[in-house]
């Protein structure tokens, strides 16, 4: 990712300039999902440079090579990875092909002191840059006949229907309590029809050893919210009442059972743009599952009955016979959701038992697009709702189950009246 390091050219001051600024940029913290792509640039970076050397090259035999040269060896070490001969051991399609290229030029970057020219001149001026077309081709062969990634589907309202009565029912299973996990997924999803919420606005995945939950980078730019829960915290959820006066946390409950809350604001403090701090109006409905107030106070209230602190995420569940409390994690919500399935659709032979498998945590983006789109709003009002780029809309949409249930439809449209 760093430019070439070779500044020996430049007057003295130039270059510690330089050396402070590189890093500065080594030592940032660029939060859990960028640190994560850095490791993998780095990686595919000396897988590549171990490749040259495997097939002869030197550092000087390297840095002769000229550009047509250069396509030509970037092309056989594009059908070496094509074939399995990367880190990952698989067959590789699409963007996962294109990121090995990438990270072979930027090693030939560092070797020769320049950037290959290993894209397509023509594209420059295009919204997608494509590679040199010796090497598009090649991904694009794979790519044409090769199986597309699985698509996502939604979950419906008679799945939180049914597993509404199973958190009914007395039961000696810890876990279908309010605190347990159970019930803490089940609020999560109803409340994630309507946020259109990502996995990491909720729960917690990818934690290093000791970490307890991923947290905003610490930088200047991050400011006073630096090193705070990335996900939801008790302060961006701010309730109104039927006057338009906010409610304190405290008052939240009473003045739910009393009927005396209007609406719910949820703040968005970080997310994959440039919509930081968005805030969503939702309004209260007469449905008993599918309400974003109801969910909500739930979620609050947990939190305060668990005692978590007011910096910390309020995505929280307990364990039976331990104190204390536990963040929901990427691997609750998968098994919960396909159980879920699995009770509101007892034949095999349903449409979403047979795809049961594409039942994911973002699933619920998916329900919440979908229902959007079948009440009318178009793709440039989901994107807003849902903050996506109006791009995405079309590819959640596309060949997905299309039954969701008229109350979960007329409820959506119901609670988006006003936000």
């Amino acid at each position: 990712m760093l430019p070439t390091s070779d500044v020996s050219d430049l007057p003295t001051p130039a270059k510690t300039a330089i050396g402070i600024s590189r890093s500065k940029f080594i030592a940032a913290d660029r939060g859990h999902v960028r640190r994560s792509n850095d490791k993998s640039i780095d990686a595919r970076l000396r897988f590549f440079a171990e490749w040259l050397e495997s097939v002869g090259y030197t550092k000087q035999s390297a840095t002769a090579l000229t550009c047509p040269q250069l396509l030509d060896t970037l092309g056989a070490y594009l059908e070496d990875v094509k074939q399995g001969k990367n880190l990952q051991k698989l067959k590789l399609t699409g963007q996962s092909l294109r990121n090995y290229v990438t990270a072979a030029a930027i090693c030939m970057s560092l070797l020769t002191g320049k950037m290959p020219q290993y894209f397509d001149q023509a594209t420059l001026s295009y919204k997608r840059i494509f590679l040199h077309p010796y090497l598009h081709e090649k991904i694009m062969q794979r790519t044409i006949w090769s199986r597309p990634e699985q698509l996502k589907e939604r979950f419906t309202y008679r799945m939180l229907a049914e597993h509404t009565k199973a958190l009914a029912l007395p039961s000696c299973d810890f876990r279908y309590t309010f605190p347990g996990v159970e019930y803490v997924v089940w609020d999560w999803l109803r409340l994630g029809v309507f946020t259109g919420s990502r996995l990491a606005e909720y729960a917690q995945s990818n934690l290093r050893a000791s970490q307890r939950y991923q947290t905003i980078p610490t930088s200047a730019d991050s400011g006073e919210w630096a090193g705070m829960a990335l996900a939801f915290i008790a302060a961006d959820f701010t309730f109104y009442d039927l006057q338009d006066c906010k409610i304190p946390h405290q008052r939240t409950v009473q003045a739910y059972k009393k009927g005396a809350i209007r609406m719910v604001h949820i703040r968005f403090r970080f997310d994959k743009s440039a919509t930081n701090f968005s805030i969503r109006k939702f309004m209260i409905t007469d449905d008993h599952i599918l309400n974003p107030v109801a969910a909500a106070v739930s979620i609050l209230r947990r939190a305060q009955i668990l005692k978590v602190p007011a910096r910390e995420p309020v995505g929280v569940y307990a364990v039976d016979g331990l104190s204390g409390y536990k963040f929901l994690r990427d691997y609750h919500i998968t098994p919960i959701l396909r159980h879920m399935c699995i009770r509101a659709y007892p034949n095999p032979l349903h449409y979403l038992r047979i795809h049961i498998h594409r039942l994911v945590p973002h699933s619920n983006r998916v329900t919440a697009a979908v229902c959007l789109k079948m009440g009318g709003a178009p793709d440039e009002e989901i994107a807003f709702r849902l903050r996506w780029n109006v791009a995405s809309v079309p590819t959640y949409l596309r060949e997905c189950f299309q039954e969701v249930g008229p109350i979960m439809l007329t409820t959506l449209q119901g609670a988006f009246k006003t936000s």
